[in-house]
């Protein structure tokens, strides 16, 4: 199968060209003006550098299955409603439509358990029916991106699914990210301060998550045309604390870990678990 991928040097986008290119598939991955992927390449792929907003007919031709990984605010600019509001809505919506119309009939946009926001806090565990009640503005462009994809594909027939992944973690994680910063101050010796960690959350190797992905693209035929939603989760629900403990251990760190000492953000909302 031949993929076309966007935000390819990114977390979730370079870990995913990777199982694809492991498994035989060929890949055109689009990336970022100036960006290296956060997981080096296994081996050579056509590359295209530039804006989702370009047209990249050319290089969609004869492409199988169109793949979005790329958003703005994961890391940085999670409250800013221009920039995110331009990536996850505007230009999402542009690129998809110059896909469908290179002739791409699959397609897999990767959604974020933050579009259900405040959902959260109703649901022991979130179906993927629950209000989408969104917080900030990440949460609601990506949401607001979802909700594109999905009456695109109903009004044009097309296989399409919205992965919505909880909690990921692994290699290429960014830097400012929880999980890097708990390893980076267990290699180092170093105690970890952090909140109270009594948010609950659902965490997920982003190694697990990409074989998910490559399993939900390589079972589209056997999807009706039209979008549906697929919450992608594990098994492994615990608190930020109950997490970074058993990380901790596992990493044989010597420091301690002092929680309380950050304060939580603004709306943070507490519970993010799947119904899965």
């Amino acid at each position: 199968m031949h993929f076309f991928v966007t935000g390819a040097s990114g977390f979730v986008g370079s870990n995913f060209v990777n199982e694809l290119l492991f498994n035989g598939h060929k890949v055109t991955a689009l990336l970022r003006p100036n960006s290296n992927p956060r997981v080096e390449f296994i081996r050579k792929l056509k590359i295209c550098r530039g804006e989702l907003f370009n047209d990249w007919s050319k290089d969609m031709e004869g492409c199988d299955i169109f793949v979005h990984c790329a958003s703005e605010g994961v890391v940085n600019n999670h409250n800013d409603w221009e920039k995110c509001a331009k990536v996850n809505f505007i230009q999402t919506s542009q690129i998809i439509k110059n896909a469908f119309e290179s002739g791409i009939t699959k397609f897999i946009i990767c959604g974020s358990c933050f579009e259900y926001g405040y959902s959260g806090d109703e649901f022991d565990r979130i179906p993927i029916t629950a209000p989408l009640k969104p917080v900030g503005a990440y949460g609601f462009s990506k949401a607001a991106g979802s909700l594109f994809a999905l009456n695109f594909a109903k009004d044009k027939g097309i296989k399409l699914v919205v992965p919505r992944f909880f909690h990921l973690y692994g290699k290429g994680d960014h830097k400012l990210r929880f999980w890097p910063k708990l390893v980076g101050a267990a290699q180092a010796g170093e105690n970890f301060e952090m909140t109270l960690g009594n948010q609950l959350r659902n965490f997920m190797r982003v190694e697990e998550a990409v074989k998910k992905l490559l399993d939900i693209a390589m079972s589209l035929d056997n999807y009706s045309d039209g979008g549906i939603i697929k919450n992608i989760g594990t098994d492994q629900n615990m608190s930020l604390l109950s997490f970074a403990k058993s990380e901790w251990e596992r990493l044989g760190a010597k420091g301690r870990i002092i929680n309380g000492v950050i304060p939580y953000r603004n709306n943070e909302v507490m519970s993010y678990v799947p119904e899965l």
